[in-house]
């Protein structure tokens, strides 16, 4: 909802719901063709509760505090994804005990990305001390979390996004109150225990690490699984191009697994499991969300489709 605007906010929220109501239609229909025995219904489930809280921002827009949420969602989440990299990370390939939340070093770094183009392309956003900690803090842990998508989007995105906005550069780069906090950033880091010290300094090398490896001509076990589920999902899209496998079924299809899979894209697993149709209404709850687009809904639109 970083893109409802005052004007026609409520049509405009209604237009979300009425465009994810018919993508969940189509998604109905395709359970009665999919290849999955079970899993369908928990991703059914699952999108339905996307939709249910659209349908609650639309009903209680008038009271919905949207600022005020944002804050609070930035907070929370800033400093949840601090203990997470912190007193989980180091542990997730050792113990099994973590296996359940292994993958949330991915939702870290998104939510970290997220966080940071929130601040910093907000223009009601009045920069003062607590923002600029958080900036530190998000940077921190995008850095962090190992996350090479969230971390090369943000980046590539904060880059051409102040490119067309050099004024809120300067005004960011040159205030004292930041200078200050980054100094004082570097004496709590350097006053650290050696113990604390040396998980900061290992999920910041593993971060490099795993980005290292884009450029190297083995890329890694989990670059090249995702290039084979890049493959093959190009060409089931072009066997089932209409009406594809049917909702919850690229597991099953991948690996005959009944489970979670997917892409590790959002765009190719609709068109993999919904077919064009599917992507087709996907598109009109894009358009609905960005047709008012100028330069930075055009960023957020790249941080999502990356």
């Amino acid at each position: 909802f970083l893109f409802v605007k005052k004007r026609n906010s409520i049509l405009k929220l209604k237009n979300l719901f009425f465009a994810l109501f018919i993508f969940y239609l189509w998604c109905l229909i395709s359970s009665t063709y999919t290849s999955s025995d079970s899993y369908f219904l928990i991703k059914l489930r699952n999108i339905i509760l996307n939709i249910t809280s659209v349908l609650i921002v639309t009903i209680y827009y008038d009271k919905y505090k949207l600022k005020k949420f944002f804050e609070y969602f930035i907070i929370i989440s800033t400093f949840l994804c601090l203990i997470f990299i912190y007193s989980i990370l180091p542990f997730i390939y050792l113990d099994d005990l973590f296996y359940s939340v292994r993958a949330q070093y991915l939702t870290v770094s998104y939510l970290s990305g997220i966080n940071l183009l929130y601040i910093l392309t907000n223009s009601e956003i009045k920069l003062n001390m607590k923002y600029y900690l958080l900036i530190i803090i998000n940077l921190i842990n995008i850095i962090s979390s190992g996350g090479r998508g969230g971390i090369i989007a943000f980046f590539l995105i904060i880059t051409i996004y102040f490119i067309f906005n050099l004024k809120r550069v300067f005004s960011f780069f040159l205030n004292f109150k930041l200078l200050i906090l980054l100094l004082l950033s570097v004496i709590v880091f350097s006053s650290l225990e050696k113990n604390n010290l040396d998980k900061v300094t290992q999920n910041i090398e593993r971060s490099f690490n795993r980005l290292e490896k884009l450029t190297n001509k083995n890329k890694g076990s989990s670059v090249n699984e995702r290039l084979d589920m890049l493959s093959f999902s190009y060409s089931s899209i072009n066997r089932n191009i209409l009406f594809g496998t049917g909702i919850g079924s690229y597991s099953k299809e991948y690996n005959g697994k009944d489970k979670r899979g997917y892409p590790h894209n959002i765009l190719i697993e609709i068109w993999f499991e919904l077919g064009l149709i599917g992507l087709l209404l996907f598109s009109f709850f894009l358009f609905f969300l960005f047709k008012d687009i100028n330069v930075t809904f055009l960023l957020w639109l790249s941080f999502f489709c990356f």
